[in-house]
């Protein structure tokens, strides 16, 4: 597979009894980011609206969330923490085709999108997505991945996912595309 003979280790670091690996840098990632560095908080949003030359540093943390739970939120934190991350998305997906064969049927989208709302509550700089739980058909993530670039073209978007996820990666719909459109942070 293409994507797995251009994917690099960059380097493991520890982090709260996490590790993460950090895997393959698009093009154009690593430019500035809207953080105060003097004080490490957000800026305002009026403050980042009027930067529109400024890179953010965008985590996506995907899955079906149902429910989110608290190693969710302390892997979304971590990233953020761990590699400067200006925000994080926690994407709840809107129709997952890897949940088709269940036994157990999925709560429905809306649902799993109000959890994950107030999941996120405590966090700052954590903030629940509805894009793909507007989206109809099934959930890709590399069609989220380019819809997130086009509405935030300067930012570099880093996709968090699990150890378990990286081995499968490569069964996933348009696998480069992903590996194209974002860097790879896997907690193992």
């Amino acid at each position: 597979v293409l994507w797995k003979k251009r994917m690099t280790l960059l380097f493991l670091l520890p982090f709260f009894s996490l590790f993460w690996l950090l895997l393959l840098f698009p093009e154009g990632c690593g430019k500035g980011n809207t953080r105060d560095e003097t004080e490490g908080k957000p800026r305002s949003e009026a403050a980042m609206n009027t930067e529109q030359n400024k890179a953010r540093k965008t985590g996506i943390i995907g899955g079906t969330f149902d429910p989110p739970h608290n190693a969710h939120l302390a892997i979304a934190e971590a990233a953020r923490i761990q590699y400067g991350l200006d925000r994080v998305l926690m994407m709840p997906s809107g129709h997952s085709y890897f949940k088709d064969h269940q036994k157990r049927q999925v709560t429905p989208a809306p649902i799993r999108l109000k959890m994950t709302e107030l999941a996120c509550m405590e966090y700052p700089y954590i903030t629940a997505s509805d894009l793909e739980v507007r989206r109809e058909g099934n959930t890709y993530t590399c069609e989220t991945l380019q819809q997130l670039a086009a509405l935030y073209p300067d930012d570099c978007l880093y996709f968090i996912v699990g150890a378990d996820t990286i081995a499968a990666m490569d069964t996933w719909y348009h696998p480069q595309q992903v590996f194209d459109n974002a860097v790879i942070l896997a907690a193992v």
